[in-house]
């Protein structure tokens, strides 16, 4: 937190930001070569924004909540270390939420319009150990991501002007899409305390 106070000229300013965060985890083994880990996870950031110079009052906040789930098997087969699992997100976003007033007289700058969004990944790996010098990672994760509603959304014409606002109820999918994310790495050793590494990877973001 961070705030200052003038009585020269009656300014008090502020500054306020957090995180908070909570998780849970499941660890389970089947048998020695099959291991199940579990874990539920809460994140929450909040930043603020005061400032007051009588008779002007302004506040400015926004935030972001995220709650998310993640289950991931563990398979170890001969050369293999094979990972795959399922992972969901769901995430709260607040951009901006704005009071000011002057006086006894409050400006509307309407209700806030927070972004629900909601991730579901999809994902395997598998390490393999070719040799003592040879190793290879490859990795695939699908991932389906939705914006829903509640949300209202403004239109604008060629000029930047507003023209209309859509409204989307509680749940109504606005946006959804469906996409890849891959990655592939090599690792050569050389010496002991030397090797080459290559990756590659290709990433979606929404």
């Amino acid at each position: 937190m961070f705030s200052t106070f003038s009585p020269s000229v009656n300014l008090d300013a502020g500054i306020t930001w957090g995180n908070q965060t909570a998780s849970i985890n499941w660890n389970h083994r089947l048998n020695d070569n099959l291991f199940f880990d579990h874990t539920a996870t809460y994140t929450s950031y909040l930043f603020g924004m005061g400032l007051l110079l009588n008779p002007y009052n302004l506040s400015l906040s926004s935030g972001i909540k995220d709650f998310s789930h993640k289950s991931k098997a563990t398979l170890y087969a001969d050369k293999h270390k094979i990972k795959f699992g399922i992972e969901e997100t769901f995430h709260r976003i607040t951009p901006n939420s704005s009071m000011a007033s002057i006086d006894s007289m409050v400006l509307n700058f309407g209700e806030p319009n927070p972004y629900n969004l909601a991730e579901l990944n999809l994902f395997i790996s598998d390490e393999f150990t070719v040799n003592d010098k040879l190793s290879i990672m490859a990795g695939l994760r699908l991932t389906h991501a939705i914006h829903f509603g509640e949300f209202s959304e403004i239109n604008y014409n060629e000029n930047g002007q507003p023209t209309d606002t859509v409204l989307y109820k509680k749940n109504e999918i606005i946006y959804q899409n469906t996409a890849p994310n891959i990655s592939l790495s090599l690792r050569y050793l050389i010496a002991e305390n030397n090797s080459l590494k290559l990756s590659y990877s290709y990433s979606n973001q929404y």
